[in-house]
């Protein structure tokens, strides 16, 4: 009987042998790969960092194939997989593991700050010891117009190679952020060489997104110097008379009185030091005065609305403008007070203004009293009916800003903040409509879809009284070689409430609804605002 007990046992011991043999582990196929620990990052200037450090890659069979790992980056590395922190911006990187056919991609961006000023500096790394950082922003630097600019680091100097474009700004380097304080006088200074003669423009200020693009810390004040081939100190100096901390000095390597000189220049301790300055013989700057200006019949107008004047010591002196009015016919000139623009008739308007050192600044408009303002082309064809105006173009030129179509506007409403434009264009083509006047601009592009759009221009930044001195509408093409025609079906001043058995208030801030009595069916009563372009 044991026997048999013994042999049941080791019969079952068998099979269950036999049945785990069977049993093996499943394994798991590589389909993916997951990276890990690239994320975003933004770093101190000269700080240490290393590509791989704490980047890993994860099968999703369990497996670290961290080891596999690799990276590409257009940005200087160093030994040791170590980014160079001494190169500004932003830094892209793409890492990236492959395995038995399974890929795996990651990008991340580094962004390494700018060096701050050291105590008693306004400038940023202004000896170019610490490279090219506080000089190299994309924010500052600029090509175009053909122009290139190569910057670096020669022997302590900062070693511009330049290709001149066809404006004085074309190409261009500098820094922003220089804490300036209004009321103080600065001297600007600088050493240079250059591989030829030549001259470049000096100009201080800050640089903006949109129209008008810069604010001038010294107006009317045009600072040329020319940078011979052996080392020399090169200065300026100006008042600060605006309360700015946001601008900045510019290096200007374009072309001057449209001669276009290439050069490799060399720079080195940029200065900027407060300074006092004895005698004034710059004249003061008009703005907002156009050659000739067309104002509609029965209309409002102001000649100062929309103009101002600055000094570059006195600062704002737009309250010492004089203005005197002639009428105009043929040769005749007639002094009179004042602007009747209930008839057709031609003004000469004379503008002056002086500074407290007696400098004097005069500038003219002749104004022409019309029945209806036109569109007029410039590099366009622009044909107007009752309703509407085409605009017809061809092979829109690289500098595109050259050519547009303009309209005069007489008396511009302040009270309102927007102003909606109704086009129709050719799809995938960009456009640019833009409203200017006394100093202040805004602009916006959109890319049009062969249909009839709208297009609503927010005017809110400005004040009132900025508003009020808009007085041209431009239209651009923005798309190299085009060619096509777009017409403008309208404008008019952005969508504003309508009160239905209500009575409605609009400021630039806010608008007030007032009833009374609501009725039974109240939906008869209500107050509506059109809504453009809603996002």
């Amino acid at each position: 009987m044991k026997k048999r007990i013994l042999v049941l046992a080791l019969v079952m011991l068998f099979g269950f042998f036999l049945a785990s043999c069977d049993d093996t582990p499943e394994v798991t196929e590589l389909t993916s790969i997951v990276i890990s620990g690239a994320n975003d990052a933004t770093l101190d200037f000269e700080a240490d960092f290393n590509i791989l450090t704490g980047v890993t890659a994860l099968g999703n069979d369990g497996v670290d194939y961290t080891a596999d790992l690799t990276y590409v980056t257009t940005s200087a590395v160093l030994d040791g997989d170590q980014l160079d922190t001494t190169k500004t911006g932003a830094h892209a990187i793409r890492y990236e593991v492959s395995v038995s056919g399974v890929t795996a991609q990651r990008w991340r961006y580094i962004t390494v700050n700018a060096p701050q000023a050291q105590e008693g500096q306004m400038l940023i790394n202004p000896d170019f010891s610490n490279g090219t950082a506080g000089w190299d922003s994309s924010d500052v630097v600029y090509n175009a117009d053909g122009s290139s600019m190569t910057l670096s680091v020669e022997d302590g100097a900062l070693k511009a190679e330049v290709v001149a474009g066809s404006n004085v700004w074309t190409p261009r380097f500098g820094q922003m952020n220089v804490p300036f304080e209004q009321g103080k006088a600065y001297k600007v200074s600088f050493e240079a060489k250059s591989s030829v003669e030549k001259i470049i423009n000096l100009q201080v200020g800050e640089l903006l997104s949109g129209a008008p693009y810069f604010t001038d810390f010294k107006p009317s004040q045009t600072e040329h110097r020319t940078i011979t081939t052996e080392w020399a100190t090169y200065e300026y100096s100006f008042m600060m008379t605006l309360d700015n901390p946001r601008g900045g000095v510019l290096f200007e390597l374009g072309a001057i009185s449209g001669v276009a000189v290439d050069a490799t220049i060399w720079f080195d301790n940029i200065s900027i030091e407060e300074t006092t300055i004895t005698g004034d013989s710059v004249v003061p700057a008009i703005s907002g005065v156009k050659a000739t200006t067309n104002i509609l019949i029965d209309s409002t107008f102001d000649p100062l609305t929309g103009v101002s004047a600055m000094d570059n010591i006195d600062g704002d002196i737009t309250a010492n403008i004089s203005v005197e009015i002639y009428t105009v016919v043929g040769e005749v000139e007639t002094l009179v007070t004042a602007v009747d623009t209930s008839v057709e008739a031609v003004y000469k308007i004379v503008y002056t203004v002086s500074d407290a050192a007696g400098n004097e600044t005069v500038a003219e408009t002749l104004a022409t009293i019309v029945l209806e303002l036109n569109w007029v082309g410039y590099g366009m064809t622009v044909t107007e009916s009752d309703t509407d105006v085409t605009i017809t173009y061809t092979a829109t030129p690289a500098e595109w800003w050259n050519n547009n179509a303009q309209l005069e506007v007489s008396d511009f409403d302040g009270t309102k903040d927007s102003v909606l434009f109704t086009f129709t264009g050719v799809a995938g083509q960009e456009y640019l409509f833009k409203i200017e006047g006394g100093g202040s601009a805004k602009e916006l592009a959109i890319i049009a879809d062969g249909t009839e759009q709208q297009l609503l221009l927010p005017l809110d930044e400005m004040t009132e009284a900025q508003r009020d001195g808009l007085n041209l509408i431009i239209v651009f093409v923005k798309t190299l070689d085009a060619a096509g025609t777009l017409v403008v079906n309208n404008w008019e001043y952005g969508p504003s409430w309508i009160g239905y058995g209500l009575t409605v208030v609009e400021t630039a801030t806010d608008v007030s609804i007032t009833y009374t009595a609501t009725p039974a069916q109240w939906w008869n009563n209500n107050a509506q605002l059109k809504v453009v372009n809603f996002d």
